[in-house]
């Protein structure tokens, strides 16, 4: 069972949640994340699947790239 102040701090993070991976966007991933953390996402999940999807060392930069991102 979680408690109280672990909820509630899952709560705030879970505010605006974007999940998105370089399928889901003509632009380029990183400007995407920038943009939406500008305009106040709390929480980002990158999620790397499906049809067209980044795989092997293109995923992995990928994903460290948008990582760097979250750590600005």
């Amino acid at each position: 069972m979680m408690r109280r102040w672990d909820a509630e701090a899952v709560r705030q993070a879970m505010q605006v949640y974007l999940v998105m991976g370089s399928v889901n966007t003509t632009l380029d991933p990183v400007d995407v994340l920038r943009q939406a953390i500008a305009g106040g996402i709390t929480l980002f999940q990158f999620r790397e699947k499906g049809t067209g999807a980044l795989a092997g060392e293109a995923r992995i930069t990928l994903a460290m790239r948008l990582r760097e991102v979250c750590s600005q």
